[in-house]
């Protein structure tokens, strides 16, 4: 059956919230919402459990226990059909005796893709589609899917920036260019991606914490990855105990200070090399041993020329733009390095379209993706 009733969309949109609050935290794992329902009430709501086991129908379930029988399972992302680490959801829905699955979204995973579902339906049990919120289970599952089928993660582009588009004073500062509304909302963008990524100068000037603080300090942090091509930023005790406080990981290049190699392998900091150019380290190389490590989204937070380089390669998913009422000047630093000097139309450049805009205290933020 495809469209589904009012009350079918009330929970399978209950589901919806359910997992996007999961977003970050479930590991390799897509965050998945389930909402166990039995005569108009809910009996169980669950979503992936942190790091991504158990799945979120088997926690719902488990939660609903006898009363399942006879009762409409919602979920987000097609059950899985495959035997990992735990036994496949679609069995366990099988014997719980549920008689419907609600479900929008099959599943990019081909160890999956349409297998849960006619397991589901050989025994008997109905599937049903709501394709109205299909856009929004997609969306939630971005990183998952790009990991998939592109084999990087979906990669967000965050950006703080003063009113003339300057990302730090001419002395390399940025502390604080936006406000602290502003900065909440970073916190949250922390939250909702697996790892956080910076270049060399932020990472030498800075020495930042990249964590989740203030009210979401229950959440587990992203993995913070420092670029930093030739090792040149200074292993010193306060940098070591930056990196020893919340999961860390540097990425360097192929000529690397080896005095500092060396010092960062005895502290024990995990190290990944990849192969650099002149023109620094490789992007896509970088994005596909962070797939291979299970990240589903990565969060950028600049500087001007790694985002240039990911502008330039067509590696931005999505810019968020942080903007404040401040005005650094023509000498600050700029937030996109400069592009190849060549003539070109303005229509050759990169081009974005407008997503979204909030206000939050006087700063603005505005969303954008590559058209």
């Amino acid at each position: 059956m495809m469209g589904g009733s009012g009350s079918d969309l009330r929970f399978m949109r209950l589901a919806l919230q359910l997992a996007k609050r999961g977003r970050g935290q479930s590991g390799s794992n897509p965050s998945v919402g389930c909402v166990i329902v039995k005569n108009g009430r809910i009996i169980a709501r669950s979503v992936t459990a942190a790091g991504g086991r158990p799945h979120a129908e088997t926690l719902a379930v488990k939660q609903a226990g006898n009363e399942c029988e006879g009762a409409t399972l919602f979920v987000t992302l097609e059950p899985c059909a495959h035997d990992g680490e735990t036994p496949p959801c679609a069995l366990n829905i099988i014997r719980s005796k549920i008689i419907r699955v609600v479900c929008p979204l099959t599943d990019p995973d081909p160890r999956v893709s349409g297998r849960g579902f006619a397991l589901l339906k050989n025994a008997n049990i109905a599937v049903d589609v709501i394709p109205s919120v299909k856009t929004f289970a997609e969306e939630i599952i971005q990183g998952f899917t790009s990991r998939i089928k592109r084999g990087r993660p979906y990669v967000t582009v965050k950006l703080g920036m003063s009113l003339d588009g300057k990302i730090a004073s001419p002395q390399g500062k940025s502390k604080w260019i936006t406000n602290n509304a502003s900065r909440a909302r970073s916190h949250l963008l922390r939250v909702q991606n697996d790892a956080i990524l910076v270049g060399t100068n932020t990472f030498r000037n800075d020495n930042p914490e990249l964590s989740v603080r203030g009210s979401l300090t229950g959440f587990s942090s992203p993995l913070r990855v420092f670029l930093d091509r030739t090792l040149e930023v200074s292993p010193t005790d306060i940098i070591v105990a930056n990196l020893r406080k919340y999961p860390s990981m540097i990425i360097y290049g192929n000529k690397p200070n080896y005095r500092h190699l060396n010092i960062w392998e005895n502290e024990n900091i995990k190290l990944t090399r990849i192969d650099s150019t002149t023109d620094g380290l490789n992007l896509n190389k970088i994005l596909e041993a962070l797939a291979n490590k299970g990240i589903n989204s990565l969060l950028i937070e600049g500087g001007g020329k790694l985002v240039k380089n990911l502008l330039r390669q067509a590696l931005i998913d999505e810019l968020i733009v942080h903007k404040s009422g401040t005005v650094i000047g023509a000498d600050g630093v700029p937030s996109f390095a400069a592009l190849d000097q060549t003539n070109r139309d303005i229509s050759a450049y990169p081009n974005m379209k407008l997503q979204s805009y909030a206000q939050y205290d006087g700063n603005l933020e505005t969303i954008w993706k590559p058209i």
